[in-house]
């Protein structure tokens, strides 16, 4: 997953999960630590989503502070 922000933010990136009482937690991914981005904005992460991750929409959370808060879903296919 690649970004583009403001040179020397530090983003993390987080899956959101809806529990069974319908509430949204977020969850740290394995693998993808805060990152900080260079001169030219750009950040990027690779990881490989966990085996046991179910098919079907993986919502994913972008947090920058105050550069703000994104969010993109994933296809995750078994």
């Amino acid at each position: 997953l690649s970004i583009q922000t403001v040179a020397s933010t530090v983003c993390s990136l987080q899956v959101a999960r809806t529990r069974a009482d319908g509430k949204i937690e977020f969850e740290p991914i394995a693998g993808t630590a805060r990152q900080s981005a260079g001169r030219d904005g750009g950040i990027a992460w690779i990881w490989t989503v966990d085996g046991d991750e179910p098919a079907g929409k993986m919502m994913l959370v972008i947090d920058c502070g105050s550069a703000g808060v994104q969010q993109v879903a994933i296809d995750v296919a078994r």
